[in-house]
């Protein structure tokens, strides 16, 4: 997760390390010949771990299947709540760290970023 979030903030990713995490994949007889990329941080390492996984290993992001049922709820069961306030993100907790977030989080559309009241 540490280098997918570098990655937002502009910083390289180091293959290196990618592959000291991947270790035990890469060492295997017969290493995973399919990979689902289930956190919502992974894809964005997608183009890295294409590099350092075996040629042939498919990655499946499974981001737009969640995303096609997400509007298929919001179509058919939530309710009718459509509202033209900005897109704002939330956090469990509005520190430093998170507020650098923005600016990525701007480049996805989102306007603001605000602490989820707990």
């Amino acid at each position: 997760m540490e280098l997918a979030e570098a990655k937002l903030h502009g910083e390289p990713v180091p293959l290196e390390e990618l592959r000291r995490i991947l270790r035990p994949w890469l060492r295997m007889q017969e290493p995973p010949d399919t990979v689902v990329l289930g956190c919502t941080h992974f894809p964005l390492l997608q183009e890295e771990l294409q590099r350092v996984l075996p040629e042939g290993t498919r990655l499946i992001d499974s981001g737009a299947a969640i995303a096609r049922r997400t509007a298929w709820l919001l179509e058919h069961e939530a309710p009718d709540a459509k509202s033209s306030d900005e897109n704002k993100a939330f956090c469990m907790a509005l520190t430093a760290e998170t507020e650098q977030l923005l600016p990525v989080l701007r480049r996805y559309g989102f306007s603001t970023l605000e602490k989820l009241p707990l």
